[in-house]
């Protein structure tokens, strides 16, 4: 009895920790949703392009720096966001990350419900157990650099690829394996990763489940959703398309010596998720039992297999010069559904599955614990971002501000393409963006030019030729601070003519 109490008390302190970590994801996502300026330094990526799209702009043309529409992602998420900028009645003249945000915010609520659902209806776990580990992915917010409500791709990206990937493993029907093709075609249009995501739950469907008619009915979906959405927004003949799908977004190299940062991060960030998922599969190849899920026929080791699987794959792509975290976002989604089968499996060994899965899930949820004070905007830098405005909107001209686009287009300056854009153009074909900027700055096309800290792609003494330098807007929001890092010192205007 004492031993079933013990239990009980961790399940429910385990719940009780997921729900602070719910409440403050809600609480400081509704504190940034508003924020009328950039809370993170890529959302002027995406901000560009919504607003191209909404203005009847091709989004894949031939790249520019002087083109803020240019973008290395499928275009689905840019689409959603233009409709739901619709619904809200904006335009594609306004500069609003609401509408981008508010997809993120509702994809990573969708995820967690999805989870839930799962671990309660399909894996039987109590209510309280199944919201603590559902709970996990929302809980890792902080940890994973407060992605989850940027203006960016990843969040519903990771949803698409859960509810395909969930369909898929956890269905039986030929209904269920089709809207999974869909599902995973939806996710694949939306950031490219998705294509080889899919494609190893795929592998599992074929050479670990064997389900032929299922993995047939997956691909031919998969295949028919993706060809007609690109043919009805007419990018599936645009080479343009493909050359920023595939020669850009893959032009930056591997750096062998980052691997060493994913497993780090991993053991430091995740470590019982990893560890009970590596449990299934070490207990799963060492013996020859195998325990089947209670409401269908598949094995109980999947979401473990899938989950090695999509880290494994995670972990090259870290290793690109220049990739962030966030590409571990799909397999944080599926880690509650691994450590569920962990525990299931522990259990199947004669030991008290329920107590280890309890003390796992509340030791994982205090190791993801943050502090969100420097990532929570302030009366402070509302006034300083607002002061960057009206001074850049004192500028005659167009601006040059790849870091923060957005600054300049709500001064009135047309979109330009974001730095991070301009680093994969580079990469793909180097040389390129200096030689156009080296072209603006002798025509002295920019009325200003604000440069992005270390700069590789000026030539200092030529801007010294045709600009001048202007004090830059002091910054003393740490929130500001966080992005801008103080290092933007000054804004290059262009140099008076000096009469004959």
């Amino acid at each position: 009895m004492n031993r079933v109490r013990v239990t009980s008390a961790l399940e429910i302190a385990a719940a009780g920790v997921a729900a602070i970590f719910v409440l403050a994801f809600v609480v400081i996502a509704a504190v940034r949703l508003p924020f009328p300026f950039e809370i993170g330094w890529s959302e002027s990526a995406l901000g560009g392009v919504v607003a191209a799209r909404m203005l009847g702009a091709s989004t894949y043309a031939a790249p520019s720096l002087f083109d803020g529409a240019a973008y290395l992602y499928p275009p689905l998420c840019t689409d959603l966001s233009a409709l739901v900028a619709r619904l809200l009645h904006l335009d594609g003249h306004s500069v609003s990350f609401l509408p981008m945000r508010l997809v993120s915010v509702v994809s990573c609520a969708g995820i967690f419900i999805a989870a839930l659902w799962i671990l309660r209806a399909r894996k039987r776990l109590s209510w309280t157990m199944a919201f603590a580990l559902a709970a996990i992915f929302p809980a890792s917010y902080g940890r994973l650099e407060f992605w989850y409500d940027n203006a960016r791709v990843d969040t519903l990206f990771v949803l698409l690829l859960f509810i395909s990937t969930a369909l898929l493993l956890e269905g039986e029907s030929l209904w269920s394996a089709t809207l999974a093709g869909v599902f995973g075609a939806l996710a694949t249009l939306t950031k490219q990763p998705g294509l080889v995501l899919m494609g190893l739950v795929g592998f599992h469907t074929v050479f670990v489940r064997q389900r032929y008619g299922r993995a047939a009915a997956f691909a031919i979906a998969f295949a028919c959703f993706l060809l007609g959405y690109l043919w009805l927004t007419g990018d599936l003949l645009n080479p343009q398309f493909y050359f920023w799908m595939f020669k850009v977004a893959g032009g930056r190299p591997l750096l062998w010596a980052s691997f060493v940062r994913g497993p780090l991060f991993l053991l430091a960030v995740i470590p019982f998720m990893v560890s009970l998922a590596a449990a299934v599969l070490i207990l799963r190849f060492t013996s020859h039992r195998e325990i089947s899920n209670t409401t269908t026929a598949q094995p109980a080791w999947s979401w473990s297999l899938v989950f090695a699987l999509w880290t494994l794959f995670s972990l090259i792509l870290r290793a690109k010069q220049g990739a962030s975290i966030n590409y571990f976002m799909p397999s944080l989604a599926l880690g509650a559904l691994a450590m569920a089968e962990g525990a299931q499996w522990i259990a199947n060994r004669g030991l008290d599955g329920r107590r280890i899965a309890a003390l796992a899930t509340l030791a994982q949820l205090c190791i993801l614990a943050y502090n969100p004070q420097l990532f929570l905007p302030t009366a402070e830098a509302v006034k300083e971002a607002g002061h960057l405005v009206e001074t850049l909107k004192l500028v005659d001209g167009p601006i040059w501000f790849p870091s923060f686009p957005s600054y300049a287009a709500m001064a009135g300056k047309p979109w330009v393409a974001h730095y991070g854009t301009l680093t994969d153009l580079d990469a793909a074909n180097p040389g390129r963006v200096a030689d156009e900027l080296s072209r603006a700055i002798r025509s002295r096309w920019f009325a200003a030019i604000i440069l992005h800290p270390n700069d590789p792609f000026v030539n200092m003494a030529e801007l010294r030729q045709f600009y001048e330098e202007q004090p830059f807007p002091e910054i003393h929001s740490p929130f500001l601070r966080r992005d801008f890092n103080l290092e933007f010192s000054a804004i290059f205007t262009r140099k008076r003519l000096t009469p004959l």
